[in-house]
């Protein structure tokens, strides 16, 4: 529990990047570069999830500017792309372990594939933004 107070207290330490670095980087650069952030903020990001009884985070500036309980309100690339245009940086999308295990298994026990492959795929986050349509 102190881990936590104090992940709390130092905050986020990942600066987001703008969407000319984002779109710059490979897929695999991308997944690299969250799963870096994961780990250097995972006491902050299981503070965060806590403290919002959350599912998932979205984190622009060390701030939760978003957050939700399942993967069926997790942000659409739409949404993104209006967090991005609003904030000038490409968001961190956090999704907890324990809903990942959850949808997973629900998934499982149904035998329904599309929900694993969801659950999966959001993980690590790499969206690919199209040009928005005007």
């Amino acid at each position: 529990m102190q881990a936590l107070d104090l992940a709390t207290k130092i905050g986020f330490r990942t600066r987001n990047l703008s969407m000319e670095e984002y779109k710059r980087l490979s897929d695999g650069e991308r997944s690299y570069f969250h799963a870096l952030a994961r780990e250097e903020n995972s006491s902050w990001i299981k503070s965060q999830l806590r403290e919002h009884e959350a599912g998932w985070l979205v984190v622009v500036d060390g701030r939760v500017i978003a957050h939700g309980r399942s993967l069926d309100d997790y942000p659409d690339e739409a949404e993104i792309r209006r967090i991005c245009k609003k904030t000038g940086q490409f968001p961190f999308v956090f999704v907890s372990d324990l809903l990942l295990s959850i949808e997973e298994d629900t998934a499982t026990w149904h035998q329904m594939s599309k929900p694993i492959a969801v659950a999966r795929k959001h993980r690590t986050p790499t969206w690919r933004l199209q040009p928005a349509d005007s």
